[in-house]
């Protein structure tokens, strides 16, 4: 975040003028880029720079008596939620506009995420300051900032902060992943063996056709469908999981089935729900059932090791380096307390 580092902003506030109208609101870089800048606020004896992108929405609740007047007025950010129930504080509320926050600049030469989220745009802007890039990463837990060339990794949660300069994190934080434990979890899935067995050889020796004709027939018995007029039908997969597992030993293929509609494993989900419809993609494109075993297989594993944590065994990570991406999640400690990473 070197380009907003504090001695920067400071900078700014002393050679350039406030924006019209006030006399703490600065620009960060082009003038012209009014929704790009910061607010020069008082902390106790200590002088912070809020950063902010844009703008954001608010709710504040009123009555309805409030709501009824401003309507005869002509007041437009009032508003009646339909959806709300008349007994919710928010059911009548005023919307107003605020410079959407995103973070702080602190004495200590410290960016402080301060946000609710970061969308992609967010990052975009911040990576532009930084050396590295901000973005979002589902394996590595959610938002990291990533710096190949200094070596610098972290997950970003909310109230995290870095120095502007070395974006080292100034709060130590602790990240844990999951490891699968290959001879427990070898041992857990003997359970499975018979199951993979069975439905290995019979999906493979049908057609893809009769694959899912025979699927469209279970979840008809099932009474898990609806019609959409013209648009094939929709599915309830709430409980396919476990009529699926209720199936695994006295049904192996039902069973194969169902899990592989939970899932959409290579769309057998949707193949399945326009099986009555014509002259789609789905009816002149057959299923190479091969694949979609090996696929409901590998997604079935995952399913199971993620439900039975006695499978997995904690990894510490470095604090700052980067850590290996996981299928398994990862928990963030700061003093003992896990904290949400954005």
């Amino acid at each position: 975040m070197q380009y907003i580092n504090y001695k920067r902003l400071t900078e700014i506030t002393k050679t350039v003028k406030p924006y019209r109208g006030s006399t703490n609101r600065f620009p960060i870089s082009y003038r012209v880029h009014n929704t790009k800048c910061f607010y020069v606020e008082k902390e106790g004896d200590d002088t912070i720079y809020r950063i902010t992108y844009g703008y954001g929405g608010k709710e504040f609740p009123v009555t309805k008596e409030e709501y009824i007047n401003a309507e005869a007025q002509g007041v437009k950010n009032y508003h009646d939620i339909a959806w709300r129930d008349d007994t919710d504080p928010m059911k009548y509320v005023r919307y107003e506009n605020h410079p959407r926050e995103i973070g702080i600049i602190r004495p200590d030469n410290s960016f402080e995420f301060t946000a609710s989220y970061y969308g992609q745009g967010d990052n975009t802007i911040m990576s532009g300051w930084s050396n590295g890039y901000f973005c979002r990463s589902s394996r590595h837990g959610g938002m990291i900032y990533n710096n190949y060339r200094d070596n610098v990794f972290h997950p970003i949660y909310k109230g995290m902060r870095l120095d502007c300069d070395t974006m080292q994190a100034l709060t130590p934080y602790q990240v844990t992943g999951k490891r699968v434990m290959r001879k427990v979890a070898k041992d857990f899935l003997k359970q499975y063996i018979d199951f993979y067995k069975v439905s290995d050889v019979m999906m493979k020796s049908m057609r893809s056709e009769d694959f899912i004709a025979m699927a469209h027939d279970l979840v008809k018995e099932l009474d898990i469908t609806k019609n959409n007029d013209g648009w094939g039908m929709s599915i309830d997969t709430n409980n396919l999981h476990s009529e699926a597992q209720s199936r695994l030993s006295t049904a192996p293929l039902d069973s194969a089935m169902l899990y592989c509609i939970a899932h959409d494993v290579m769309n057998v989900r949707r193949r399945v729900c326009y099986h009555e419809s014509t002259n789609n993609y789905y009816s002149s494109n057959p299923l190479n059932l091969e694949s979609v075993y090996d696929a409901m297989r590998r997604k079935l594993n995952k399913e199971i090791f993620r439900n039975n944590p006695s499978v997995m065994k904690p990894i510490d990570y470095e604090m700052g380096k980067r850590y290996p991406a996981s299928d398994w999640g990862v928990t963030i400690t700061v003093d003992g307390k896990e904290v949400e990473q954005y």
